[in-house]
């Protein structure tokens, strides 16, 4: 028996890949998006069993899920949405929007969503996520999909009635009901016999 190796054996061949300007690597026949910053970068790709690492200067800057279907290319809506406030008319033919990776969701929202100008509507129910947490927003997008007909004032609104809720529960309960304890001393007389003579 051999001793163990003085390193940690790394499962995963890391691959250099440049992101391009549509903010996509490829790794296989696959392209996975990445946050603006990193065009024009060269980043370090190490892939596993199940997901993809995408590495620079040393840090882990995000992990996609490996899909096992060729060529269905990961892309993260919240990494194109500083491009789209900059560029509206880009939303009706986004294909981040489109065809990007959801939560649940915010995919039934995509698929649900009965406006012609759903895509610009489900790109402001992300913005959202920037002012509220990612739990009330996903939570609010829910309950709007239980409408049938979910669009994003819809989600607004249950938004504003979650944030009024929490408000009201930490809200303290001035107590100014006073109650008058009356005596009970009549029924004890009853109850002991002492009413009867």
């Amino acid at each position: 028996m051999r001793p163990l190796p003085g390193k940690r054996i790394e499962p995963a061949a890391p691959v250099e890949a440049l992101v391009a300007h549509d903010l996509t690597f490829r790794y296989g026949a696959t392209k996975y998006s990445l946050p603006v910053e990193y065009v024009g970068k060269t980043i370090t790709a190490r892939a596993r069993a199940y997901t993809v690492e995408a590495w620079f200067g040393g840090r882990l800057i995000f992990v996609h899920d490996r899909p096992f279907v060729k060529g269905k290319h990961q892309y993260i809506p919240e990494h194109y949405l500083p491009l789209l406030e900059k560029r509206q008319r880009a939303i009706r033919n986004a294909a981040p929007l489109k065809y990007g990776v959801l939560p649940p969701q915010l995919d039934e929202f995509r698929a649900r969503c009965p406006s012609k100008d759903k895509l610009e509507q489900l790109a402001n129910v992300l913005m959202l996520g920037r002012g509220a947490g990612a739990e009330d927003l996903l939570q609010a997008v829910e309950c709007a999909n239980m409408s049938g007909r979910p669009t994003y004032s819809a989600v607004c609104r249950f938004l504003k009635l979650r944030e009024e809720s929490f408000n009201i529960i930490d809200t303290p309960i001035a107590d100014g009901v006073k109650v008058d304890h009356a005596g009970l001393s009549q029924y004890d007389t009853l109850l002991s016999g002492e009413g009867d003579k």
